[in-house]
């Protein structure tokens, strides 16, 4: 073997390691795209069956009184859109919260949460919304994150389906300010179709794609963790 042969060698063994990372890399996002489409592919599933479930009552009969929940309109708190729909239930933990008593905004949430007599369901759910962007509001994003993902459930289990996409909004929110912009990107894009927010989840998806964008390819804050839940709205 001539002194040559060990450098080409070498050489060769570089370069086919270097081609093996950028292969690696490629892979992995090629991957991330298929669970990115996947997901949406669901949420567009969830869209038809939202879809189904409003025209229900316009199969009733004539003169049958319909179901569905009307465009929201309201004032927007922040990322918080406060409606008429919740507000009798849900001023005074609005006002605390305007008035910057995040703990007494808390525990007035809690109370309707906790609240047996609420046979709303419904109210209890955007009580725990409200508490979460409260929670959020003074930092506690975790817990906020944690609150919203609850909520998602039960809006879905009993098919809240605009409730279901302000919970995503909100989980959204909190992942945006976790710096987990993919998943926050993501739950933008399972929101768009809620009534009364879709201005708003326009600006944050926005916003989530920028940021995730500003990553280099191959960095893993640029895709969707790993075991990460879409929660679509459609789920059963």
């Amino acid at each position: 073997m001539s002194s040559s042969e060990p450098r080409q060698l070498r050489r060769s063994v570089a370069n086919v390691i270097k081609e093996r990372d950028e292969l690696r890399v490629l892979t992995k996002y090629q991957s991330q795209v298929i669970i990115q489409l996947s997901q949406e592919l669901d949420f567009y599933e969830s869209l038809l069956t939202d879809a189904q479930y409003e025209l229900k009552p316009y199969r009733s009969k004539a003169g049958e009184p319909k179901n569905n929940e009307k465009g929201a309109r309201g004032t927007w708190l922040g990322t918080w859109l406060s409606t008429e729909r919740g507000k009798s239930a849900l001023s005074s933990t609005e006002e605390a919260w305007r008035k910057r008593n995040h703990q007494h905004a808390i525990a007035l949430s809690d109370a309707i949460i906790l609240d047996e007599r609420h046979q709303n369901c419904e109210i209890r759910v955007r009580a725990r919304l409200l508490k979460a962007v409260v929670e959020r509001d003074c930092g506690l994003t975790e817990q906020a994150l944690a609150e919203t993902e609850e909520a998602l459930k039960i809006a879905t289990q009993n098919q809240f389906y605009n409730l279901a996409g302000i919970a995503q909004f909100q989980r959204g929110v909190s992942f945006f300010h976790l710096e987990r912009y993919a998943e926050a990107s993501l739950c933008f894009s399972l929101a768009a179709h809620t009534r009364g927010y879709r201005d708003q989840v326009s600006v944050w998806k926005h916003l989530g794609e920028q940021m995730r964008l500003s990553f280099p390819v191959g960095d893993p804050r640029r895709y969707i963790a790993q075991g990460f839940a879409a929660l679509t709205c459609g789920a059963r």
